[in-house]
């Protein structure tokens, strides 16, 4: 039961970043849907990891290829925030719609925080199965 937890909380985090991004897109006036593109960059931020895999290996012997997708995925991370900020600084989102982009940001890094925590409690072996 205990291993279901950070997997739960995260569900429940990402949920949440959902309904903030929209709940964005319906403060700015006339219901732009700009503030949905960076939870969309949020969302397809690890696929190069998926599609290339990650090495286990240290960072100093790999190819070309594993530079190339640690440099795509840090590139998209980056660009998801920052989009929030462009819209906002342009003047296509209010401020509401800003700060409720960038709190979905945040619920989205807590809810990798949480897999990731739960991962390496799985690996210690502190669950009970």
């Amino acid at each position: 039961m205990a291993a279901l937890l950070p997997l739960v909380l995260s569900a429940s985090l990402v949920v949440v970043a959902v309904v903030l991004s929209i709940l964005a897109c319906t403060v700015v006036a006339g219901s732009n849907v700009l503030p949905l593109f960076s939870l969309l960059l949020s969302f397809i931020t690890p696929l190069p990891f998926l599609f290339f895999g990650r090495s286990e290996s240290t960072f100093d012997d790999d190819g070309e290829i594993n530079g190339f997708v640690v440099f795509l995925s840090g590139a998209l991370a980056v660009s998801a925030p920052s989009l929030s900020i462009v819209l906002y600084h342009t003047g296509y989102s209010s401020l509401g719609a800003f700060l409720l982009s960038l709190g979905s940001q945040v619920t989205l890094l807590g809810a990798a925080a949480f897999l990731q925590s739960g991962e390496r409690q799985d690996e210690e072996g502190n669950y009970d199965l």
